[in-house]
């Protein structure tokens, strides 16, 4: 695996989330958890927090997307849209709106 950027700037953050969005996208679920388990023990902020609740939705795991919204200290409004579309896309849409 390549090597991981650390956290001293906003753009290896974003590469991070490249890298996140790489492996997803590739049906890599371990690497990805690998990946976001590196970031949990660095530093956790809602961006990644964010990625992460989208990353457990692609997967089909609604229940960690909700736990990951649950947790997060600052919910902003790409927080809230993503946790929504989560809802909507296992059909669960009186729950998006509540």
């Amino acid at each position: 695996m390549r090597k991981l950027p650390s956290f001293s700037s906003r753009r290896s953050l974003y590469l991070w989330n490249l890298n996140i969005r790489d492996a997803t996208n590739h049906g890599l679920n371990k690497q990805t958890l690998d990946l976001y388990n590196s970031i949990l023990q660095s530093r956790v902020d809602v961006y990644v927090q964010t990625s992460l609740l989208d990353m457990y939705s692609k997967c089909g795991n609604l229940v960690s997307s909700r736990k990951v919204f649950d947790e997060m200290s600052e919910r902003g409004v790409v927080s809230w849209t993503s946790m929504i579309t989560t809802y909507c896309h296992f059909l669960s849409l009186t729950k998006s709106f509540l």
